[in-house]
């Protein structure tokens, strides 16, 4: 081949394959001008967690998965407490199962230990959810939370309840989520809609952000000691 031809068609080749690597990485960016819709919503991993995390909770019905520290007073406190409240929906459909398995699924005792998990099943009378009842759910979490109101309060949610005021309601629970979550004492509180999928991993990149914030918190504080 010519030297000449040789220079013109190098930059073509790297163009090219620049091109096919462009196209092959950035297809999900919508914001990109090789965004593929017809690839771009394809829930490969998606299923895989998906599966990982039913098998899980499906397994979990007869093998307890629970922090193995005491929730006593003088045991040692989790870094997280997570708040998951939960609903029944029109359609039937049932997420939480999958939330709850993929945010378990693969974590080790050691990291376990560090969550203090709290479902909580926002209905006044909590049989009206159907994992209520399902024994998965008490050999996975710390604590289910109700609604351990009486009288006026309770009367309250059953009326939100029946006038549908939803945005009311939601309110309502996660002042209730909060509160319980503060009574464990953990250093972080998270709390995560019924309809997440967790990745694999999501536990230690969560903590290893949570220290990288601190450090910068200490840092700052430290500078303006001096």
């Amino acid at each position: 081949m010519k030297k000449p031809l040789l220079f013109l068609l190098t930059p073509l080749i790297i163009l090219g394959i620049a091109f096919l690597r462009a196209q092959k990485s950035y297809y999900r960016d919508p914001t990109s001008f090789f965004f593929d819709s017809t690839r771009a919503y394809n829930r490969d991993y998606s299923l895989v967690r998906k599966n990982e995390s039913d098998a899980f909770i499906e397994a979990a019905a007869t093998k307890p998965f629970r922090r193995t520290v005491p929730y006593l007073p003088s045991a040692p406190r989790p870094l997280l407490c997570i708040g998951i409240p939960t609903t029944t929906r029109p359609t039937g459909d049932v997420y939480v199962r999958t939330t709850i398995g993929s945010l378990l699924a693969g974590l080790d005792a050691r990291e376990r230990d560090d969550i203090h998990l709290m479902p909580f099943v926002a209905h006044s009378d909590p049989n009206l959810h159907p994992i209520y009842t399902e024994p998965w759910l008490r050999n996975v979490a710390d604590q289910i939370l109700t609604y351990d109101i009486q009288g006026s309060q309770l009367q309250h949610v059953r009326d939100l309840e029946r006038d549908k005021l939803n945005r009311e309601k939601q309110i309502w629970d996660y002042t209730l989520m909060l509160e319980a979550c503060l009574k464990v004492e953990a250093k972080y509180i998270v709390t995560f809609e019924d309809d997440v999928l967790a990745l694999d991993g999501w536990f230690h990149r969560t903590k290893a952000a949570l220290q990288g914030v601190q450090e910068q918190v200490d840092s700052k504080h430290l500078d303006g000691c001096k």
